[in-house]
């Protein structure tokens, strides 16, 4: 987890299947941290290698979901990540006790720099069960 971080500190985007091994690492972490508080299922049906992501985008996402839900005794904390051809769809759920009011800081970084490097923008929804971030796919351009 560590050496990607540093082998990759001055990547603006990473191909998607190495963000992906990335977050599978520190998704262990914390289901091994909070034991199994936390579960989170990936759907994919074919990961387009051809596709890339702000560098830890993904992370970010799934840090944003440990850092604003905590579970409670009867209630863990279930995460979906869907990955479609266009974007990557992280849902969790909600109605649970909230660690810390929201800053905002993670997301609104994130925002910024797909700002800088595409023309395409996160979409944020909020039901009254979930809580859901789609990141957009970015291609490269030749």
């Amino acid at each position: 987890l560590y050496r990607y971080l540093i082998d990759n500190q001055e990547e603006e985007i990473v191909n998607l299947s190495e963000e992906i091994e990335l977050v599978k690492s520190y998704i262990f972490l914390i289901e091994t941290r909070f034991e199994n508080n936390y579960k989170f299922c990936f759907q994919t049906e074919e990961i387009n290698k051809d596709k890339f992501i702000p560098n830890g985008g993904l992370l970010t996402a799934i840090e944003n979901v440990i850092k604003h839900n905590k579970p409670t005794n009867d209630n863990l904390v279930f995460t979906n990540i869907i990955f479609k051809n266009d974007y990557i769809e992280i849902s969790n759920n909600l109605g649970f006790s909230k660690n810390n009011k929201p800053l905002g800081t993670g997301i609104k970084n994130l925002k910024r720099r797909y700002k800088l490097l595409s023309n395409k923008k996160i979409e944020l929804l909020k039901t009254n069960k979930t809580y859901t971030i789609r990141l957009p796919l970015l291609n490269l351009i030749d």
